[in-house]
């Protein structure tokens, strides 16, 4: 419960938007992971996105 109010104030302050995941589609969650890892990180000098590949396996 306390998690939860936490997620509640700051998606209220920041805008950020939290939700479930979808476990029984656990390949498409990580895609979308890949997804954000790698925009978070292009800006950064030396980043190199990883493949699917690398990125599942790990």
């Amino acid at each position: 419960r306390r998690l939860q109010r936490l997620a509640e104030r700051t998606a209220r302050q920041t805008g950020v938007e939290f939700r479930r995941l979808d476990v029984g589609d656990l390949e498409d969650e990580a895609r979308k992971a890949l997804r954000l890892y790698c925009d978070a990180w292009s800006d950064n000098w030396g980043f190199v996105p990883p493949t699917w590949e690398e990125f599942w396996h790990t």
